[in-house]
């Protein structure tokens, strides 16, 4: 099997893939809408615990803690993201290193 035999063979895997993970994320959509719930209730909760213990003061939060936040309160793929933003065509590469994102401008 030559190279491009090869490439078509995996992209049409990966077509399929991705189409059977939308249908699985479809059927997950209410646990995780009921979760999310859950867990904005059981975050402003555990606020007004910290502003009780700590009088108000509000700690820096690092970009660490927004993604892990994303990914575990708020329920987003951050693996899917990665892949999303290593095809956007905003995304900077240097070398194999997409450095930042380019917001979308219309040209005028």
């Amino acid at each position: 099997m030559n190279r491009e035999e090869k490439l078509n063979k995996y992209q049409r895997e990966h077509t399929l893939l991705l189409n059977e993970i939308k249908e699985l994320q479809e059927q997950k959509k209410p646990i995780e809408n009921r979760l999310r719930k859950l867990n904005s209730r059981r975050h402003r909760v555990g606020m007004a615990i910290y502003d009780l213990k700590h009088d108000g003061m509000v700690p820096e939060v690092t970009d660490h803690a927004i993604v892990r936040y994303l990914q575990r309160v708020e329920g987003y793929d951050i693996n899917d993201l990665k892949l999303k933003v290593s095809q956007s065509k905003q995304s900077v590469k240097v070398g194999n290193v997409i450095v930042t994102v380019n917001e979308d401008r219309e040209d005028d």
